[in-house]
């Protein structure tokens, strides 16, 4: 995991290939084996914010789905004050 945030990241955050869509559309994540780094940043004020980290294997229509989990904590707000202050790639950076 150190080498996801140490170097994949900060190599390029924002790569297309990384974009999750939908409610989570600017939010990005990196895959390394069964772990997902999902995170928030801003090339404007060069800042990267992981979000959500998770070593769930990854089950389309599971409700311990990663995407389905970080789904619902983006609709009940949890990141709601980060994503204003931080803003997401693309809608405020």
């Amino acid at each position: 995991m150190e080498e996801v945030l140490e170097r994949i990241i900060p190599h390029d955050p924002f790569s297309p290939s990384r974009a999750l869509s939908g409610v989570l559309s600017g939010i990005f994540r990196v895959k390394k084996g069964r772990t997902r780094i999902c995170y928030i940043g801003s090339s404007k004020t060069k800042r990267i914010v992981v979000l959500y980290i998770s070593d769930t294997p990854r089950k389309q229509g599971d409700s311990k789905d990663p995407y389905a989990v970080l789904t619902k904590m983006v609709h009940a707000g949890k990141f709601g004050e980060l994503i204003k202050r931080i803003g997401r790639h693309g809608s405020n950076s």
